[in-house]
C-alpha cells in the first residue's frame, strides 16, 4: 500500500526558498516514505516488542 502526500498552499512559500539540491532530496524522502510505509510500521511494530 502506498500513500499519496498533497502540499498545501501554504507549503509551496517554504519549498521555494530551499535549493534546488534540499528540494529534490525532501521530495525524494517524502516519495520513498510514501512508498515505503509498511516497512516503515513493521520496525516499529518491531521495536514495540523488545
Amino acid at each position: 500500500m502506498s500513500y499519496q502526500v498533497e502540499f498545501t498552499a501554504e507549503v509551496i512559500p517554504g519549498l521555494a526558498i530551499l535549493t534546488s539540491t534540499i528540494q529534490e532530496r525532501l521530495l525524494r524522502k517524502i516519495r520513498w516514505l510514501c512508498e515505503n510505509n509498511e516497512y516503515i510500521y513493521s520496525a516499529n511494530k518491531f521495536t514495540d516488542i523488545i
